[in-house]
């Protein structure tokens, strides 16, 4: 099984699939990240193209994916520490024959009290260019890095930052954990997993993952993204692992 640690959105409804395997999900623990491990999704939706690509909506072809893994080498925050950078590649194939392609990055670090986001990094395409990057900054409150997944993600948990990045590039960022005790049993490819419906908004980012299926020691298991791209298309689609 392919593990999840970040990821997008789907209904809890949405994401009752056909699975295979044994149960998971009953730890409140976050998985542990490193460069070894890969996310891998299942893509189903729609993208309006940006004008560049001519305009117009257009439906998701069943070989869409979204691959989330992180990278070997390491970057440095605005404070000088050293951040994984975690790839959320989209390759989105269109019904039409065309691929539209984004990698929208976020630099973390993690400790025992959770997952930090210290930067993003997004782009058209698999280029990195670091001087692109865009860092928390002194400014912002919390400086130079904020939470992004408690740990433990125990039932109830809450989020909310107004501006993480500070004034000059703004956006909510907000993390609302079911507050029930009781988990749902969900399906997707990847097996059968007990989850707490999860809330996830990255306005700083123009992203925002809904009707989320969460197991903290896999991470994301679907949800239903809305978002706008590098390029300047926006997609609505359904996620699931496999």
């Amino acid at each position: 099984m392919k593990r999840l640690f970040i990821g997008l959105g789907l209904s809890l409804a949405a994401v009752l699939l056909h699975g295979c395997g044994a149960t998971r999900g009953l730890s409140d623990q976050l998985m542990t990240i490193n460069s070894n491990t890969r996310w891998t999704y299942s893509l189903a939706g729609t993208v309006t193209l940006s004008s560049s690509l001519g305009g117009g909506t257009i439906s998701l072809a069943d070989t869409s994916s979204l691959v989330t893994s992180v990278r070997a080498a390491t970057v440095k925050d605005a404070n000088n520490v050293d951040c994984n950078v975690m790839e959320r590649k989209f390759t989105l194939k269109l019904v039409d024959g065309r691929t539209v392609t984004a990698n929208m990055r976020l630099l973390i670090t993690q400790d025992s009290s959770g997952v930090f986001v210290h930067g993003l990094n997004n782009t058209v395409d698999d280029s990195f260019d670091n001087t692109k990057s865009v860092l928390v900054p002194s400014t912002a409150n919390p400086p130079f890095k904020f939470l992004y997944y408690p740990n433990p993600a125990v039932a109830g948990s809450i989020i909310s930052y107004l501006n993480p990045f500070g004034p000059t590039f703004s956006g909510l960022y907000s993390f609302t954990l079911n507050s029930t005790e009781k988990r749902v049993l969900v399906s997707v490819p990847a097996g059968q997993f007990n989850v707490r419906a999860l809330e996830l908004y990255e306005d700083f980012n123009n992203l925002r993952f809904k009707g989320t299926a969460f197991a903290p020691e896999y991470g994301i298991v679907g949800a239903n993204i809305q978002g706008l791209l590098p390029d300047g298309s926006t997609i609505s689609a359904n996620a699931s692992l496999r």
